[in-house]
C-alpha cells in the first residue's frame, strides 16, 4: 500500500529531520567557548612560562584546570541530549 503525502508534509517531515540532525552534530556555542576559553589560557601559560613568570603560569595553570572541569560537564551534558 503507498500513501501519498502533499509537498507541504513531506517538506515538514525533511526539515524537523534536517533540524534534529543538525542538533545531534552540531557542537553547542558554549562548549565552543570553553574550548576557546581553553585554548587562550594554555597560550597565556606557554607565553608567561617563556617569559619567567612562573607565578602567573601557575595561577593560569588553576584556571585551565577549572575551565576543563566546566568542559567536561559541558560535554557531558551535551552528550546526554545526543543519547
Amino acid at each position: 500500500m503507498t500513501v501519498i503525502c502533499p509537498d507541504k508534509a513531506v517538506d515538514l517531515i525533511d526539515e524537523a529531520g534536517s533540524r534534529k540532525h543538525i542538533r545531534m552534530v552540531s557542537i553547542p556555542h558554549d562548549v565552543q567557548d570553553l574550548e576557546q576559553q581553553h585554548q587562550n589560557l594554555q597560550h597565556e601559560k606557554s607565553d608567561a612560562f617563556n617569559a619567567r613568570g612562573f607565578e602567573k603560569a601557575a595561577q593560569l595553570q588553576m584556571e585551565i584546570l577549572k575551565v576543563e572541569e566546566q568542559l567536561q560537564k559541558a560535554r557531558s551534558e551535551w552528550e546526554g541530549e545526543r543519547s
